[in-house]
């Protein structure tokens, strides 16, 4: 028997999907159904991936990890949806929540894989606050019609803070405020104060630095 791989990408709306399938084939030419089924996914995102494949119980797979699914016989179709955010304690959810779905025909193959990313649309936040003052509210895209209010307590240590996933566009502004001071509060530009890297999975830290 002759094994095909296929590598092709797949673009839906706000996760970047790509996939690779491993097929047999009795004659070289004209692949055939093959039980039992395995299919894969791996998690390529910066942060934990949900993932539902129906008739499985929803799975979260950390980033960098793969999951597998073996059935006992080939499905036909595998439907499934990926889900990932950014939580903090106890299940407030910090910027976005990004969302990717297909239905994928699998009854030539054996084995099927799907690389999960994050378009180049989107990145996750990170600040350190340098000053001696906490930041309470961080605006991303600010005075925009898309913008992304977090609230969350970024206290005064230095240290990286994710503030979840959210839209990266030419325009994109990061306000920040500070704990119970109307009078204190930064503002980074795109192009100017940061950078997107611009590709999948980009990540941004800002320093709030009194400097």
């Amino acid at each position: 028997m002759k094994r095909i791989i296929a590598i092709f990408p797949i673009v839906l709306i706000l996760l970047n999907i790509s996939g690779c399938y491993h097929g047999t084939s009795s004659s070289g030419t004209n692949p055939v159904k093959a039980d039992p089924f395995r299919y894969m996914m791996v998690n390529e995102t910066l942060t934990p991936l949900q993932v539902t494949v129906h008739g499985w119980n929803m799975r979260t797979i950390p980033s960098g990890d793969t999951t597998t699914f073996q059935y006992t016989a080939n499905p036909g179709t595998v439907i499934f949806q990926c889900v990932a955010k950014v939580t903090a304690y106890p299940d407030q959810v910090l910027g976005l929540t990004l969302i990717a779905k297909d239905t994928i025909a699998v009854d030539t193959v054996d084995m099927y894989g799907t690389s999960i990313y994050v378009s180049e649309s989107y990145f996750i936040l990170y600040m350190k606050n340098y000053f001696t003052t906490p930041i309470d509210t961080v605006i991303v895209n600010y005075q925009t019609t898309v913008a992304d209010t977090v609230n969350w307590l970024i206290p005064a240590d230095r240290q990286p803070w994710i503030l979840g996933y959210h839209r990266a566009t030419d325009s994109t502004t990061v306000y920040a405020h500070f704990l119970d001071n109307a009078e204190t509060s930064l503002l980074w530009h795109h192009g100017t104060e940061f950078n997107f890297p611009d590709s999948m999975n980009q990540a941004v830290t800002l320093n709030a630095d009194p400097r």
